[in-house]
């Protein structure tokens, strides 16, 4: 117990770290600027912080102002550090210090350790997702194929270094692997089309669009000159969503493909060009089945959406995050958080309401925190929902 609570402790000072990052990233991503420069400085007074004053919890020791000229510091940048530190340390004690993950638990903080530090990212990714697209309607999309490239990239190596940790990473059997491989094909021809443009993107006509004109601008045509004929009606969302069907046709073609044409000879060839192991190819293949269905799932769902309501139906923001959510913790898991997502937005929305009725606050909120805060209680909660939602009658 007491080896846990000192993982507790790292976790926490490690959550707060993160945080601290999750408010630059929250602060300089919606904005386009860079991560790196210039260093963080005072808003008011211009000067520079020094680093030890940008360690988490910093706040508590100024007091909340400004070390040279005073000026208030939001508590908004305590509150997010301490909300990852939290969360980071709920899920220590959630996989290793209850049964609510059995798999890590098993392991232990040790041998799970680079699995659950790539959960760990996964989480700081959600947070930082969350508060920027409450904020500003958007997820940047470095920020999802951050966690994708990240999960693409441990998960082989770490089947290679610790093969004890195939418990702890979702697999792919038999036609699942050539499935996933013939869907990443199919992605990346679609990526490569659309690049070159033989592939339309959706909505392109919005980047051509003329800004709105400037508060107190005159739009009416001066004195004596004829108006301007009417813009043109934009397309139909449901016309546009004919392209981002062929898009998604790719990737379903590609995996059917691979999935009838993966074969026990083209299994044992694979397996051999990974050193005869086949628990990394399981675990790749894993990654990218749940990267395919995190992502395909809400992709379709937009697309009927759109479809039936005649307006765009969730962001291409909410695909990426999913797919992300896939390639870290699998098909499986990712399916889950896309059903709890409604729940979790049903709690939010009545909160909101109860706030624009009782204080006059509240706004609408976009459907990614729905899917983050989904995501975030699987991680914790997976066995309990589970028993929960598919238990016997």
């Amino acid at each position: 117990m007491i080896d846990h609570w000192l993982g507790v402790i790292t976790a926490v000072a490690l959550g707060g770290c993160v945080g601290s990052f999750v408010n630059v990233l929250v602060h300089r991503l919606p904005e386009g600027l860079s991560l790196l420069r210039p260093p963080s400085s005072c808003p008011v007074c211009g000067r520079r912080i020094p680093w030890y004053l940008n360690l988490p919890f910093s706040w508590f020791y100024l007091g909340g102002r400004c070390r040279d000229c005073s000026s208030p510091i939001p508590f908004w940048y305590p509150f997010v550090e301490g909300l990852c530190a939290a969360l980071f340390a709920g899920l220590y004690v959630a996989y290793f210090m209850t049964g609510l993950r059995p798999e890590f638990a098993a392991l232990g903080p040790v041998g799970a350790l680079p699995v659950f530090l790539l959960h760990l990212f996964l989480a700081g990714m959600l947070v930082a997702a969350l508060l920027i697209d409450a904020r500003h309607f958007i997820i940047p999309l470095v920020l999802p194929w951050s966690a994708i490239a990240l999960a693409l990239a441990a998960v082989p190596a770490t089947l290679w270094l610790e093969p004890v940790t195939h418990r702890l990473v979702a697999h792919a059997d038999g036609g699942t692997v050539g499935a996933a491989a013939g869907g990443t094909a199919g992605l990346i021809v679609a990526i490569g089309l659309l690049a070159v443009g033989l592939l339309p993107r959706s909505f392109a006509f919005l980047d051509d669009a003329d800004p709105p004109p400037d508060a107190g601008e005159e739009a009416e045509a001066p004195a004596g000159t004829e108006a301007e004929a009417p813009e043109p009606a934009a397309p139909s969302a449901r016309r546009e969503m004919l392209w981002e069907g062929l898009f998604l046709l790719l990737p379903v073609v590609g995996a059917a493909a691979g999935g009838i044409g993966w074969t026990p000879a083209v299994a044992d060839a694979v397996t051999g060009f990974a050193g005869g192991r086949f628990d990394i190819v399981a675990g790749l293949g894993g990654t990218l089945f749940g990267l395919l269905a995190g992502g395909g799932i809400v992709w379709a769902t937009r697309i009927v959406g759109t479809l039936a309501f005649g307006k765009e139906a969730m962001g291409l923001g909410d695909v990426h995050l999913l797919a992300a959510v896939g390639a870290v913790l699998g098909a499986a898991d990712a399916l889950l958080a896309f059903l709890l997502a409604p729940f979790f937005g049903l709690a939010i929305v009545l909160v909101t309401a109860v706030a624009q009725r009782l204080k006059g606050v509240g706004h609408v909120v976009p459907y990614g925190p729905y899917l983050a805060t989904a995501t975030l209680a699987v991680m914790a909660f997976r066995e309990p929902i589970v028993g929960f939602l598919f238990r016997a009658p």
